[in-house]
C-alpha cells in the first residue's frame, strides 16, 4: 500500500545533485550533440509523463532512449517502483545508490525498492544507516519501522513509527492506515473512499451517520402469481436512516480491542407493513502475529418489522488471516449462528428458528493507485439445523468483488454473489412434495463520491434473481422472485 508514499520526493532537487557527481559519469558513451538534444527532449517527456502518473509510458520512452544518464536511470527506477516490479527497480536503484555523493533521497527509494522486493534484511540495515545519520528524518524513520514490523519485531516497529510521526506530524495518517491495514484490514473492509479519511491514530473511536433514499421493485420479496392471474410482487419507495459507532478499548501496533454498535430504519410510503428497525452491537478482537491475524468477532442483533419484533440472532466469528506482503490477504473463519424468529407458522415444518454452523475462506489483492483497489473472492458452506424441517439445510456460496479508486475522490465497486442450498426433506408447500432445491444470484455496483474528509455520497444499485422448484398445484413458485433496489445515500463520518 506504500507504494506511492514516496510522492512526497522532490525529484528536481535529486537531479541538481546528481548534477556534477561521480554517478553521472555513469554513460558508457559521450553522444553526439544531436543526439544530446533528442536525449533531452524525451527526457521533458518524461518528466511530464510521470507527473501525471503515467509511469508505464514514462518508461516506455526511457527505455528507448539508448544511453541513459544516471537521472534519467533514477527516474527509470522509480517508474518500475510505481509499477510493482520491485526487483528490477531495486537493481538500478541500488547501484545508483552506491555512489558517496548520492542523494539521501535517493538512498531511502533504493531501500524502499529493496524492502518491497523482499530483501528485509538488507533494507533494514541500510534504513537503520539512513536514521543513524540523520535521527529526525521522519521519512526515513517510518520505513524502518515498516522493515522491523515485516521482521517480526511489531514492539520496535511500533516505537520507530511514533519517533516519526514526532519529527514529521504529517505522517501521522500513515501510521492509523498502517495500523488498520496490520490489524482489522480496515482499508480492506472500508474501501478506499473510507481509508482516505485516515484521522488522528491517537483518536480511539468512530461515529458513521448515513441517510438517503431507496427504491425496491418487489419490497415483500414475492413471487409471481401466474396461475392465480395476480402478481403480488409490490414496488414502494422509502427513506432510509443509520447510525454505526465503534469505540477501541485497545489500539496497538499488534493488537485491537473494541466493542460495536448500530442501527438502521426505514419507512416506506405506502407499505409501511414492511418497514423495518434493526439494532446490532458486539465486540471484536484482533491480534497480529507477524504475517498471521488471528481475530473474533461476536454480534447480537434485533429486527422489528412493522415496530413489531421480528428476529434475534446471535452470530460468533472467530477468524485467522495471512497477510501475502503487499499483495493481498488470505483469511479462513468459522462462524456459528443462532436465529429466532417471531413469525407465525402455519405448520411445525415451516419454523425458520435454529443454528447454522459455516467455514468460508476469502481471498483479497490489492490493486490501483496506492494499492488501495480490492478484488475479492471467497467461498462459503454452511449447515442449518431448523426447528421447522421445511429448513433443514445445506448452503454454499461464492462471491467475487472489485473495487476501485476511479478518481482521487470516486470509488466504483462490482460484486456478485451466487448461492445454492439443498434442504434435506419435503416441502410442505410443494404440490408434488418434492425436496425444496434453490440458487440464488445477487448483483450489486455503486459509486461512492468523498466530498470531503467527513462527507460522502453513494448510489447503489441490487440485481437479485432466486430460483427455486417448491410450487403449488397452479405453479405458483414460492421462493422465486426477481428484485430490483436502488440506494442514494448521504454519508457523514464524525
Amino acid at each position: 500500500m506504500w507504494s506511492t508514499f514516496w510522492v512526497r520526493l522532490t525529484v528536481p532537487l535529486c537531479l541538481s545533485v546528481f548534477a556534477g557527481t561521480a554517478v553521472a559519469q555513469t554513460e558508457v558513451a559521450a553522444p553526439q550533440p544531436f543526439d544530446d538534444v533528442l536525449s533531452e527532449i524525451a527526457f521533458q517527456e518524461v518528466i511530464a509523463a510521470f507527473d501525471q502518473h503515467d509511469y508505464a509510458g514514462a518508461l516506455g520512452m526511457l527505455e528507448r532512449i539508448p544511453q541513459r544518464t544516471a537521472a534519467q536511470e533514477y527516474y527509470r527506477g522509480l517508474c518500475l517502483l510505481r509499477l510493482k516490479r520491485y526487483a528490477e527497480a531495486s537493481q538500478i536503484l541500488g547501484a545508483l545508490s552506491q555512489s558517496p555523493s548520492a542523494p539521501v533521497e535517493l538512498k531511502l527509494d533504493a531501500s524502499i525498492a529493496r524492502l518491497k522486493a523482499g530483501d528485509t534484511s538488507q533494507a533494514a540495515a541500510d534504513l537503520k544507516g539512513l536514521v543513524d545519520s540523520n535521527p529526525e528524518d521522519g521519512h526515513a524513520r517510518f520505513f524502518h519501522g515498516v522493515a522491523l514490523y515485516e521482521q517480526g519485531r511489531p514492539d520496535e516497529a511500533k516505537a520507530e513509527m511514533n519517533l516519526a510521526v514526532s519529527y514529521q506530524p504529517e505522517l501521522q495518517q500513515y501510521q492509523e492506515l498502517y495500523r488498520d491495514y496490520d490489524q482489522r484490514l480496515g482499508a480492506a473492509a472500508l474501501g478506499p473512499a473510507m481509508s482516505a479519511r485516515a484521522s488522528d491514530a491517537s483518536r480511539n473511536w468512530n461515529l458513521s451517520i448515513l441517510t438517503g433514499y431507496e427504491y425496491d421493485s418487489n419490497v415483500p420479496q414475492s413471487p409471481e402469481f401466474s396461475g392465480l392471474g395476480s402478481n403480488f410482487e409490490r414496488e414502494d419507495s422509502a427513506g432510509i436512516l443509520g447510525l454505526f459507532g465503534d469505540y477501541r478499548f485497545i489500539q496497538e501496533a499488534d493488537q485491537v480491542l473494541g466493542v460495536y454498535a448500530s442501527a438502521y430504519t426505514n419507512w416506506h410510503y405506502e407499505l409501511t407493513d414492511f418497514d423495518v428497525q434493526s439494532y446490532s452491537g458486539g465486540g471484536y478482537w484482533n491480534r497480529a502475529f507477524g504475517d498471521w491475524i488471528v481475530g473474533a468477532n461476536y454480534q447480537f442483533g434485533e429486527t422489528l418489522l412493522d415496530k413489531e419484533q421480528f428476529a434475534t440472532n446471535h452470530r460468533l466469528t472467530p477468524s485467522v488471516t495471512y497477510r501475502w506482503c503487499d499483495s493481498g490477504h488470505t483469511t479462513a473463519y468459522y462462524e456459528y449462528e443462532n436465529l429466532e424468529l417471531e413469525s407465525l407458522a402455519l405448520i411445525p415444518a415451516q419454523v425458520r428458528s435454529g443454528d447454522t454452523n459455516a467455514l468460508g475462506v476469502t481471498h483479497a489483492m490489492y490493486i490501483g493507485p496506492q494499492d488501495l483497489g480490492r478484488v475479492y473472492f471467497g467461498y462459503r458452506y454452511g449447515d442449518t439445523d431448523a426447528d421447522g424441517s421445511d429448513f433443514d439445510m445445506q448452503s454454499s456460496m461464492v462471491n467475487a468483488r472489485i473495487e476501485y479508486p476511479i478518481y482521487q475522490d470516486l470509488v466504483w465497486d462490482l460484486g456478485a454473489r451466487y448461492f445454492w442450498d439443498e434442504y434435506e426433506s419435503p416441502n410442505s408447500l410443494d404440490f408434488f412434495d418434492r425436496v425444496r432445491e434453490d440458487d440464488r444470484v445477487e448483483i450489486r455496483t455503486g459509486l461512492q463520491k468523498l466530498i470531503n474528509e467527513n462527507v460522502s455520497l453513494r448510489l447503489d444499485y441490487t440485481y437479485v434473481d432466486s430460483n427455486s422448484n417448491v410450487a403449488n398445484l397452479f405453479g405458483v413458485e414460492f421462493y422465486s422472485y426477481q428484485r430490483h433496489v436502488l440506494n442514494a445515500l448521504l454519508i457523514y463520518d464524525f
